[in-house]
């Protein structure tokens, strides 16, 4: 009998340990909130900042997007955040910055737009759109720029280097 409890136990404990960990915990500051009862609306202004254990969201004004998900409850469910001036996202891999964003927090994507600069360690990248996908981890920068419809990607270990040579060829 006692083996039989532990064995299910041992089936039921991961499953309930996996269950919670799906459930981020997402916490957003501002020093200034408007809420707009009845139509699912919040703004934080000045100094926003999203953290989850896995990544941290800043900018200076955020709208948050939210929908009904228990009438009995009344609980909100968060389903878009659209960010403007100074946004920013970063994890312990990456940090990418830009002018506007968009975080789907059902599919779990960001979007940063228009001039973009994203930093990966000593690499750094240009371009207007950066997408970063949570769950898998991975990101996607892109250019408008009809020219070259490429982003412009700098790698180098030391960046003064980097300026006199950017300096240097410019001025021949």
């Amino acid at each position: 009998m006692f083996i039989r409890i532990l064995i299910l136990i041992c089936i039921f404990i991961p499953n309930i340990i996996l269950a919670e960990k799906t459930s981020i915990k997402t916490d957003i500051t501002s020093e200034k909130i408007i809420m707009v009862k009845n139509k699912n609306f919040i703004e934080f202004q000045d100094n926003v900042i999203l953290t989850r254990e896995d990544i941290s969201f800043l900018a200076n004004k955020m709208q948050v997007f939210t929908s009904e998900i228990s009438e009995k409850d009344k609980k909100m469910e968060i389903k878009i955040i659209k960010a403007k001036d100074k946004v920013k996202i970063f994890n312990q891999e990456f940090i990418a910055t830009g002018n506007s964003g968009i975080y789907d927090v059902k599919k779990g994507i960001f979007n940063i737009f228009g001039n973009v600069i994203l930093n990966e360690g000593t690499k750094i990248a240009y371009g207007d759109k950066f997408t970063y996908n949570i769950a898998n981890r991975k990101g996607f920068l892109s250019s408008d720029n009809k020219e070259n419809n490429r982003s412009t990607i700098i790698i180098n270990e030391n960046l003064d280097n980097l300026k006199k040579e950017l300096d240097e060829n410019s001025n021949n």
